[in-house]
């Protein structure tokens, strides 16, 4: 019976939080470039906070439609 309730020894899987901590540490040093270059600007809304884009703050990254 003990048998029957162990489990086979899979490989040891990376811990998801890892990856969502480098994600974070991207994102942020993406954001201050672009908050050094004076591309983007933070805004706090009732929703959280945003990025908008200034006028004439580099190039469009989609064509007008």
């Amino acid at each position: 019976m003990a048998a029957e309730r162990r489990t086979r020894n899979r490989g040891r899987e990376p811990e998801r939080r890892y990856a969502d901590r480098r994600q974070a540490i991207a994102f942020r040093a993406i954001v201050s470039e672009l908050l050094g270059r004076g591309e983007i600007e933070i805004v706090e809304t009732l929703w959280g906070r945003e990025f908008r884009r200034l006028k004439g703050g580099g190039p469009d990254l989609m064509p007008p439609r």
